[in-house]
């Protein structure tokens, strides 16, 4: 089935006809760097480190009214589907051949893509097809490094988008049976990250689920609508310092978990819950284990 991509975005052509290409599969596409598509040619990564509150009509509305104004600014990222993505994507074994020969798969620039199909069906976006190795560890490494790196902007707290990134790329190796782990130094050089910002990945993955739970939202509970505060780096650091070590040397989480909740309720900053988060940890004064509460001692008699 047949399918028109074009050189030019036909929303800008105001005088001619936009010059376009017929095209029976994607593997016949031409080598150009940027090419328009309609929308109806792009699958969503079914691993996008994004937020889901990112995507509701809502956040989707200023951005998909732009488009509508301007077009799409910034080229979305695409790759072809390999064998690995079919089970992911949820298609059937029948339908692949087809789906491989008419799609393309995003790899950044899920918010673009989802906010131009509100526009309509046939709206076309830019995008740039970015080759990736075929099936195997290679091919994996350098598709979740796109996610991994490229799927965050100013709204979003960086290192959480890095931090989904981070999961689905080691879900995408477990797929093709890769499970050992990695030294922060192989993982800073395939993910392009800088050493602190794995260490704090790796962290953050070995927290309780409850707690990765308040870094994805910033909010306090289910029934928050807006966030009230942002779990930064600090955050991440403050957690791991105060339950490190053994017995009354660390904090239990029901205390960390409830201290974030309070910080976020009352609308503290990451630096601020940061602050909340190290001061549970018990100081040591003179190989004394104290609270932080000054004890109130009798006067000796006169």
């Amino acid at each position: 089935m047949s399918f028109k991509v074009y050189y030019e975005d036909p929303a800008t052509v105001k005088d001619r006809v936009p010059e376009s290409l017929e095209v029976d599969s994607v593997d016949d596409l031409p080598s150009r760097k940027i090419i328009f598509v309609p929308v109806n040619r792009l699958v969503d990564h079914p691993l996008n480190p994004r937020s889901a509150m990112d995507f509701t009509p809502d956040a989707l509305r200023p951005l998909s009214e732009s488009i509508a104004k301007v077009g799409v600014q910034t080229p979305v990222v695409v790759t072809t589907l390999k064998d690995i993505h079919r089970e992911m994507i949820g298609i059937d074994e029948a339908d692949w051949p087809v789906a491989q020969s008419n799609t393309l798969l995003v790899l950044a620039g899920h918010r673009r893509v989802a906010a131009a199909r509100l526009i309509g069906k046939d709206k076309v976006v830019p995008v740039e097809i970015r080759p990736i190795p075929d099936d195997g560890i290679e091919g994996v490494n350098a598709e979740f490094s796109a996610l991994c790196v490229t799927n965050t902007d100013s709204k979003d707290p960086g290192l959480i988008g890095k931090w989904r990134g981070y999961n689905a790329w080691s879900a995408a190796r477990r797929r093709v049976g890769v499970s050992e782990d990695m030294s922060i130094r192989n993982l800073s050089a395939i993910l392009g990250l800088n050493r602190g910002t794995v260490n704090r990945i790796k962290w953050l993955s070995d927290f309780p689920v409850e707690v990765q739970k308040l870094f994805e939202t910033g909010v306090a509970d289910d029934n928050s609508k807006t966030k009230k505060g942002l779990l930064t780096e600090e955050v991440i650091d403050a957690i791991r310092k105060v339950t490190e070590g053994e017995g009354d040397a660390k904090v239990s989480w029901e205390l960390v978990i409830n201290t974030i909740k309070t910080g976020l309720q009352a609308g503290k900053t990451g630096a601020e819950i940061s602050k909340l988060i190290r001061a549970l940890k018990p100081k040591l004064n003179d190989g004394e284990a104290t609270s932080g509460v000054t004890e109130t001692k009798t006067p000796p008699p006169a």
